[in-house]
């Protein structure tokens, strides 16, 4: 059970930092409200628009408060935080699947 809740962060991770943009609208609020910038924002707020990081480090305090932090466990977090271009690539297969299916559905039903 703890290798799925290892898993399900990462892709928790994964789909909030990559798959959906939202660092990128948070980053720019900060620019915008804290620091008084219109532009783009170019600044790195590691670990929490990293996927690979925020894996690690959320995967590596659950370890930590489940009171299952063993040398297995933490290789393991370490290789399912590695795995995010994997995951995310993923989603976007799953996607791109879905919106095949939907696409072919609606011609068929179109007649």
């Amino acid at each position: 059970m703890i290798l799925f809740d290892l898993l399900i962060i990462n892709f928790i991770s994964v789909l909030l930092i990559d798959v959906s943009g939202g660092m990128l609208y948070f980053k720019k609020f900060i620019a915008k409200y804290v620091f008084g910038l219109n532009s783009s924002p170019d600044f790195s707020m590691k670990p929490f628009d990293c996927s690979l990081c925020m894996g690690w480090w959320a995967c590596f305090a659950y370890l930590l408060i489940t009171h299952h932090f063993t040398l297995f466990y933490v290789c393991i977090a370490l290789l399912f935080a590695c795995l995010t271009p994997v995951w995310k690539d993923f989603f976007y297969l799953v996607f791109d699947f879905l919106q095949w299916v939907i696409t072919n559905i609606s011609k068929i039903t179109r007649i």
